[in-house]
C-alpha cells in the first residue's frame, strides 16, 4: 500500500524478526506515530508460519509496509530489505525495540542538514532513558575506530543507503539470530566504513529505544552477554585493533570479576568473567571470520557485492 499522504518515502525502516509478536506491535504502534510519514517500513519475516500477518495488518492503513521473507539470518534478512528499499537513507530497528514520535523526522533533517555524514549512530535507552544495551557516552560526535566501540546497536543505526551497498552490506557471518552464535554486524559495518575515511556520527538526540538487556540475569541474556563477547573478539583480530586495546578490553572485565566476586556479588562476577573468556576466545578465532590473529586472507573492498 503506498503512503497515505503520497507523499516521497526519505527513510526506509528495515526489521528482521523471528519468533517475536508483542514486541513487533509496540515497533508498529510507534512508527503509526511518528510526526513524519515519509518513510516505509521492511519487515522480513524470518519465522516458519504467519504469526506476524494479523499485526502487520492493523498497520497498513497508516503507514506503508513491505513484507518479505527470507530463511533465518538477521544480517542476510537486513541486507536484503536494503536492496528493496526505495529511500535514499536506511535504518534498523529491531523487533523488540521502539521509536518516539520526532525521531524519523530528526534523523532525515539530520542527514539533510549534514551531506557529508555516510551514517548515524543513535544512543540507545530503555522507556525510562537509561541505558539498555552498552554504556553509552553521554557527548555527541564523530566515531573513531576507537570510540565507536560503545557507540554502536544495529536498532540505532542509520545509513545512506549507495554508501551502505557499497560497503557490501552487513557480513553474513555476524548477526546475533537463530542460526548465527555471536553478534558485531552493526560494528563491524561502522569499523569498515571508518576504514574507508567515511564520516559517521553518534548522537545522543534523538535515541532509540530498547528493553534493557544487561544486568538481568536470566539465561538467556547471560547467554547473550557471552555470544556478544565472542563478537567483539573476532572484530578486534579482524580490525587490527592494537595489542594494548585488546589487552585493557579483556583485562578490565576479568579486575571486574574478581573485584564482585569478592564482595560477593556472584552473578555480576560471572557476567564479567564471561566477557572475558568471550572476548578472550572471539580474538582466538572462537567466531571464524574474515582474518585469523596471524594475517589476513582478504581485504573487504567497496565493491564485495
Amino acid at each position: 500500500m503506498k503512503n497515505p499522504q503520497n507523499e516521497p518515502v526519505l527513510i526506509s525502516l528495515i526489521t528482521g524478526t523471528a519468533g517475536r509478536t508483542d514486541e513487533l506491535s509496540r515497533l508498529g504502534l510507534s512508527l503509526t506515530q511518528q510526526t513524519t510519514k515519509k518513510f516505509e517500513w521492511i519487515v522480513v519475516d524470518q519465522n516458519s508460519d504467519a504469526r506476524i500477518n494479523a499485526i502487520l495488518d492493523t498497520f497498513r492503513a497508516k503507514i506503508e509496509i513491505k513484507h518479505l521473507r527470507c530463511e533465518p539470518n538477521l544480517s542476510n534478512a537486513l541486507n536484503l530489505g536494503v536492496q528493496t528499499a526505495r529511500a535514499k537513507i536506511v535504518g534498523f530497528p529491531d523487533d523488540d525495540g521502539w521509536l518516539d514520535p520526532d525521531a524519523l523526522k530528526s534523523i532525515i533533517e539530520l542527514f539533510l542538514n549534514n551531506p557529508q555524514w555516510a551514517g548515524i549512530a543513535c544512543k540507545v535507552v530503555d522507556a525510562q532513558g537509561n541505558q539498555s544495551i552498552s554504556s553509552w557516552h553521554m557527548n555527541a560526535g564523530p566515531c573513531n575506530r576507537f570510540n565507536a566501540w560503545p557507540r554502536i546497536a544495529s536498532t540505532g543505526l542509520y545509513f545512506r543507503r549507495d554508501i551502505f551497498l557499497n560497503l557490501g552490506g552487513f557480513d553474513t557471518t555476524l548477526g546475533l539470530g537463530i542460526n548465527i552464535p555471536i553478534a558485531g554486524h552493526d560494528l563491524d559495518l561502522v569499523l569498515r566504513a571508518i576504514k574507508k575515511k567515511l564520516k559517521i556520527q553518534y548522537t545522543t538526540e534523538p535515541v532509540a529505544r530498547h528493553p534493557k538487556m544487561h544486568g538481568i540475569n536470566t539465561k538467556i541474556n547471560t547467554e547473550k552477554v557471552y555470544q556478544y563477547a565472542v563478537g567483539a573478539g573476532r572484530l578486534m583480530r579482524e580490525h587490527r585493533m592494537p595489542i594494548w586495546w585488546v589487552a585493557s578490553s579483556i583485562a578490565l572485565p576479568l579486575f571486574r570479576s574478581c573485584r564482585e566476586r569478592i564482595l560477593g556479588n556472584s552473578e555480576k562476577a560471572r557476567t564479567d568473567w564471561l566477557n572475558t573468556l568471550g572476548r578472550f576466545r572471539g580474538w582466538l578465532g572462537a567466531g571464524g571470520g574474515r582474518r585469523t590473529i596471524l594475517g589476513s586472507s582478504q581485504e573487504p573492498t567497496l565493491d564485495q557485492r
